[in-house]
C-alpha cells in the first residue's frame, strides 16, 4: 500500500519507456537451447555396449564371442541381415537424434511456454502449456534440488516434465530464462528459491559476448541474484522480546519473507518481514525507516471487515516487521485454479465487496493506495466473503530503496510501473482481477482487458466496466472508487 500521488496523463508516458516495458512483457521470447545427442536414448544404447567389459568382466567376453560365432554359423544369412539392419537402424537413429537436438529453442510469453520437439515423449505429446499448468521448477544436481545446479526441471500437471541442462544455454539466454521464470511464474513452487541460488548460476552457461537486453530488467536480475546477508527465520525462532514465535514460512523471495507466527502464545498471525540491501547508505536507511514507520502507523488505523487488520509493527536487527491478521481460506487464484472461472453473478458479489473496501481505503485521510490488488491478495473465507490482504507486496520503504515494482506484471498499470502509482492504479488492478475471475486466466500486461474478446459470455455492462477500468491512460478510467462502487452495485442489481 502507498499514499496518493498526482495522476499520470497519457502525455507524460514516454514512448521509449513503454517500448522497453513491452519488450519483455508483451512479446514472445525465443530462448535457444543446445541439447546434445549424447543425452538422448542413442547414447544409452551405445554406452551399454561399451560398458559390457565392466559389467560382465573380461573373461566373459570370449564366451559371448563364441556364442555369437555359433549363432552366425547356424543362421548365417539371417544374422548378417539382422546385423546390417541393427547397424543401419542405430545410424539412422543417431542421425535423427543429431538433427532433432540441434538448434532447439523454447518459446515463452505471458500466456505460457512452448517446449522443443525433443521433449515430446516426456511431455506426453503436449508441448504448448499455459503457465497455470506448471506445478514446479527445480534446479537440480545429482537428482536433488541444489544451490549449485546442473539442470532445470519443469514439472507440469499430468506427471509430465522437461529437463534442461544449464550448460545447454549460453549466458545471456540463461539470464533471459531466469527472468521469464521470475516474471511469469511468481507463485509457482521453485526449489531452491531463486533468491537462494548461487550467484554464479548466471555465469554457468556457455561463454558468449553479453547481448543488450532491457536495462530495466537487468537491474531487476542483479537485485535478485546479488549476494545478500538475508536469511529467513526458522520455525521456533522468537521475535519482539519473545512475544512472537515463528510457526512456519509462507513465502520467501528477494529481501523479504512472510511467516505464520504465534502471538502471545495464543493467536495465529501473519508476520511480514523485509530488509534493506547491504548497499543502502545510512541516509537511505534513515529515510526508509521514517517511511516504514509512517506507513505502518497509517495502516494500523485501518478498520474494515473486508480488509485484514495490521496489529503491530516493529524493527529488530535492521529488519522491519508488520504483524497482520491471519485470514483462513483460499486466495482467489487458488480458488479459480481449483474450481475454474466463475459465473458473472458470483463475480458481481465479490466485486461489490472489493469495491466497498477500495472506497474505504481511498476515502481515508490521506488516501491509501493498495498497489497490489490481485487474486493472490484476496482471500475467500468459508462463508464466501472476500478479505483483502497484503501478503506479497513489499512496503514503501523497501520499494524506495531498491526501485522494486510492487504487484504482478499482469495487474500493474503503466504509471505504477514507472513508480507513479495513484488512486486509479487500484482501479486498473480491480478490472484485471474481475477479468481473471471471469476468464480464468491472467490478462495481458499493459493492455485494455475485455472478457468478450476472450470468448466469455458476460453482460455488456460487466465487459464495459472491465474495459473502462483497464484503460492504459489513467484519465480514461473511472474517476474514483465512488463511481466504481456505484457501477458495480448497478450490475449486481441487474443480475439479481
Amino acid at each position: 500500500m502507498t499514499f496518493e500521488s498526482q495522476p499520470l496523463s497519457e502525455a507524460e508516458i514516454d514512448d521509449h519507456e513503454l517500448a522497453l516495458v513491452k519488450e519483455f512483457a508483451g512479446v514472445q521470447h525465443v530462448i535457444p537451447y543446445s541439447h546434445y545427442v549424447e543425452q538422448t536414448p542413442v547414447s544409452f544404447v551405445l554406452s551399454f555396449f561399451t560398458s559390457l567389459p565392466e559389467t560382465f568382466g573380461l573373461t566373459a567376453i570370449p564366451l559371448i564371442l563364441l556364442i555369437a560365432v555359433f549363432v552366425l554359423m547356424l543362421f548365417a544369412k539371417q544374422t548378417i541381415v539382422l546385423l546390417f539392419v541393427m547397424i543401419g537402424g542405430l545410424g539412422l537413429i543417431w542421425i535423427t537424434a543429431s538433427l532433432v537436438t540441434r538448434n532447439t529453442a523454447l518459446k515463452a510469453d505471458y500466456s505460457g511456454i512452448s517446449l522443443p520437439l525433443l521433449f515430446f515423449l516426456s511431455m506426453n505429446g503436449q508441448l504448448d502449456r499455459h503457465w497455470s499448468e506448471l506445478r514446479e521448477i527445480a534446479f537440480m544436481r545429482d537428482g536433488l534440488p541444489s544451490w549449485d545446479p546442473v539442470s532445470i526441471v519443469f514439472t507440469f500437471h499430468g506427471n509430465s516434465s522437461a529437463t534442461f541442462a544449464i550448460d545447454g544455454f549460453n549466458r545471456t539466454d540463461l539470464e533471459r530464462l531466469l527472468l521469464v521464470i521470475n516474471t511469469y511464474c511468481p507463485k509457482v513452487r521453485i526449489r531452491p528459491e531463486l533468491g537462494q541460488l548461487s550467484s554464479s548460476i548466471v555465469s554457468r552457461g556457455r561463454a558468449t559476448n553479453a547481448l543488450s537486453f532491457t536495462e530495466l530488467w537487468q537491474q531487476e536480475l542483479g537485485m535478485r541474484f546479488s549476494a545478500t546477508a538475508f536469511v529467513p527465520h526458522e520455525s521456533g525462532d522468537k521475535l519482539n522480546e519473545g512475544r512472537l514465535r515463528i510457526v512456519g514460512q509462507v513465502a520467501f523471495g528477494g529481501l523479504s519473507a512472510v511467516y505464520l507466527a504465534e502471538r502471545d502464545g495464543k493467536t495465529t498471525v501473519v508476520l511480514k518481514e523485509a530488509v534493506l540491501p547491504e548497499s543502502a547508505d545510512d541516509r537511505t536507511r534513515s529515510k526508509c525507516l521514517e517511511l516504514f514507520e509512517r506507513e505502518a502507523q497509517l495502516l494500523a488505523r485501518i478498520d474494515h471487515p473486508s480488509i485484514a487488520s495490521v496489529y503491530d509493527y516493529f524493527v529488530e536487527d535492521q529488519r522491519h516487521y508488520l504483524v497482520l491478521e491471519y485470514i483462513e481460506g483460499r486466495n482467489l487464484r487458488t480458488f479459480v485454479n481449483e474450481f475454474g472461472a466463475q459465473n458473472e453473478k458470483t463475480v458481481s458479489v465479490w466485486a461489490d465487496e472489493i469495491a466497498e473496501a477500495m472506497f474505504y481505503l481511498h476515502s481515508l485521510t490521506p488516501p491509501i493506495v493498495h498497489r497490489d490488488l490481485t487474486p493472490d491478495n484476496m482471500i475467500v473465507s468459508r462463508d464466501g466473503s472476500i478479505t483483502i490482504v497484503d501478503f506479497g507486496a513489499a512496503n514503501d520503504f523497501l520499494g524506495t530503496a531498491t526501485g522494486t515494482v510492487i504487484g504482478k506484471n499482469a495487474y500493474i498499470p503503466l504509471e505504477q510501473f514507472r513508480g507513479k502509482s495513484n488512486l486509479r492504479s487500484d482501479i486498473y488492478a480491480f478490472g484485471c482481477t474481475l477479468y481473471f475471475l471471469l476468464v480464468g486466466q491472467d490478462p495481458s500486461p499493459f493492455s485494455e482487458s475485455s472478457p468478450h474478446a476472450a470468448g466469455v459470455n458476460c453482460s455488456r455492462a460487466m465487459d464495459a466496466l472491465i474495459r473502462e477500468c483497464t484503460k492504459l491512460d489513467p484519465d480514461g478510467r473511472l474517476p474514483d472508487a465512488g463511481a466504481l462502487r456505484a457501477r458495480v452495485k448497478q450490475i449486481r442489481k441487474d443480475l439479481s
